[in-house]
């Protein structure tokens, strides 16, 4: 961030490239990542940054803008567009957004509705002065302190970390947290700590933290059902599954689990059969189609079965499992 403060894009990159390699769950970096990217000249790795984002993320408004302004600088305004509006619909609020809209319109030679664009920007741009107007009205002195020490626990922690001293760094991860109620990047050191530690249930509980402040980030809904599966939970593993199918339908492993434990509990083969194709369908790969060849057969679908573990063969050849299971079927149609 300093270095991008600086202007320098590339180091700045090269920085924020390193933190997502360390905490590849937290997906906050790779935005940061991809803006240095854009910034830098590096557009089109920016936009592998962000297509891979938005698929994990879906309902991340920045991730979106981002991806508007990287296909702008590209000259594909027609992607940019897309880009923008899909923003926009999952951050109605946000006047830049709007902006950029405005002018991926015009490049596509529609007026009207960059005009109309012009004119939301406008209306919520004063809508956002009028809130930082408030902001500074109602400016909290002893919370801005709270944040700020707990931002400074959080990196002494880092440094504690790095030099072997996993106690002292827990110690000040968990007064950061308590300082700051809305602090992510202390509850992510913790929950890491505890998960190397095996202590699930507190880990489990900061995910659930975690994902109250940032429920647009699907990972930690994910970690959330294997930790409860890990503890012999599925019932509460089920509700996390359930509720990351709801709020991100177009996101596959949420559905593949959610398959493979209704198959593992039985006695729910039409809901695992809906799910297992759903999730081929989003991100149609061998063990997708592996999962929609068990879940048929569990159906009594037997055709379906020996059909997807077909498209699980084409695309995984030398899987023995895959092909042991095809020839068991074929012997009994």
């Amino acid at each position: 961030m300093a270095a991008s403060r600086r202007g320098e894009f590339r180091e700045a990159a090269r920085w924020f490239g390193q933190a997502v390699q360390c905490a590849p769950q937290a997906l906050a970096f790779r935005e940061d990542y991809a803006e240095a990217l854009i910034n830098a000249g590096e557009v089109e790795q920016a936009i592998a940054v962000l297509e891979e984002l938005v698929r994990v993320s879906p309902r991340s408004a920045r991730a979106f803008d981002l991806l508007g302004s990287a296909y702008s600088h590209l000259g594909k305004y027609a992607q940019a567009r897309d880009s923008y509006q899909q923003a926009a619909r999952l951050d109605p609020a946000h006047a830049g957004i709007r902006l950029g809209l405005a002018k991926a319109l015009v490049r596509l030679g529609q007026a009207d509705e960059a005009r109309k664009c012009m004119e939301e920007f406008r209306r919520l741009r004063a809508q956002e002065q009028a809130r930082r107007q408030k902001d500074l009205r109602e400016y909290d002195d002893l919370r801005a302190v709270r944040q700020d020490i707990g931002r400074i626990y959080t990196a002494a922690a880092q440094v504690y970390h790095a030099h072997g001293k996993p106690a002292e760094a827990e110690a000040l991860w968990r007064r950061a947290a308590a300082l700051d109620p809305t602090a992510v990047d202390c509850r992510q050191a913790l929950a890491w700590r505890y998960r190397q530690a095996g202590k699930l249930a507190e880990t489990i509980g900061l995910l659930e933290e975690l994902w109250g402040l940032e429920p647009a980030n699907p990972s930690y809904g994910l970690e959330i059902a294997r930790l409860h599966l890990q503890q012999k939970q599925p019932e509460k593993a089920e509700a996390a599954l359930q509720r990351l199918c709801r709020d991100f339908p177009r996101l596959a492993e949420p559905h593949a689990l959610l398959a493979e434990l209704h198959l593992q509990r039985g006695g729910q083969a039409p809901e695992a059969l809906a799910l297992a194709r759903r999730a081929a369908e989003l991100e149609p790969s061998a063990p997708h189609y592996w999962l929609v060849a068990r879940a048929s057969q569990a159906a009594g679908k037997l055709p379906e079965a020996l059909a997807a573990l077909e498209k699980a063969l084409a695309l995984d050849p030398g899987n023995l499992e895959y092909r042991e299971y095809y020839e068991q079927l074929r012997a009994k149609k």
